[in-house]
């Protein structure tokens, strides 16, 4: 039996507060040297479809014609929309280990710089707690990744990922569990996106707990003005940004590893199960 993860390798998955606010983080910045590391940015609206009712009571002098006997009642839907099954190239500002590279990285977690600080927080994956991101980096051998039917040549794939509409996500083929997500409206069911398959020794064995995926997730806000004439000049957006870590050191030369950033929407409830 396979068990198919999570969707997008290549993806980016909260209504309240950071536990350090936004306000009192706009206080540290006169202070601020080069860098300020924060627990995380929670938005204040995350993904989601959102009703407001707006209710009219009209009151009078007496001497006035009588006012209606019911107030008038408006209700209204929106619809707070944000990455789900896929980013894009400008999301990223950097990743550790770079792609294709070559070298000894085993000494150092791989990470992900996005360029958006909300991104790991934009979407609810707990209701009881806000701050655990719906994004996971993972590492893998490539001998831990089941190949996509037609595709096992490394050298054609090497992240070991198939394309999959968006239909075959939330209803993959027999033997195969998908994440339990429904596509919202404005998901296109034929738009496709990358996703990689495990195998359920591999699935428990390596993916974070979900107590975990919070400690491997922060935001940094980088004094740019401070980094005049230095390679990190050149980061893009106005000096905010989300990270995301794996949970385990690449495999030491010759072996190779893939690194993948994967949403763990969907599949919570397997994470709480060993936790």
């Amino acid at each position: 039996m396979t068990t198919n993860p999570s969707m997008n390798p290549t993806t980016h998955a909260s209504d309240h507060a950071s536990d350090i606010k936004t306000q009192r983080l706009g206080d540290l910045s006169s202070t601020l040297a080069d860098i300020q590391f924060c627990d995380n940015y929670i938005p204040a609206l995350t993904a989601d479809t959102y009703t407001i009712t707006m209710t009219h009571q009209i009151s009078g002098d007496a001497k006035l014609p009588p006012s209606p006997p019911q107030p008038f009642t408006e209700t209204q839907q929106f619809l707070v929309e944000g990455p789900r099954f896929s980013i894009t190239a400008a999301d990223i500002q950097t990743q550790f280990p770079a792609n294709k590279s070559q070298g000894q990285f085993d000494q150092q977690f791989p990470y992900i710089v996005l360029t958006k600080r909300a991104l790991p927080w934009e979407r609810l994956l707990q209701p009881s707690d806000n701050t655990i991101p719906w994004v996971a980096l993972l590492l893998f051998q490539e001998s831990e990744l089941i190949a996509p039917a037609g595709n096992s040549g490394t050298l054609s794939n090497p992240t070991g990922a198939g394309t999959y509409s968006l239909s075959q996500i939330v209803q993959p083929e027999a033997g195969v569990l998908g994440p339990a997500i429904q596509l919202s409206v404005v998901d296109d069911s034929q738009a496709t996106c990358r996703a990689i398959n495990l195998s359920p020794a591999t699935f428990t064995a390596l993916l974070p707990r979900l107590g975990e995926l919070k400690y491997l997730t922060h935001v940094r806000q980088i004094d740019q003005q401070s980094l005049q004439g230095k390679c990190e000049s050149e980061l893009t957006g106005n000096g905010w940004f989300s990270v995301v870590m794996a949970n385990r050191l690449p495999i030491a030369p010759p072996a190779g590893s893939v690194i993948v950033l994967v949403l763990v929407t969907g599949i919570e409830k397997f994470l709480l199960g060993f936790c």
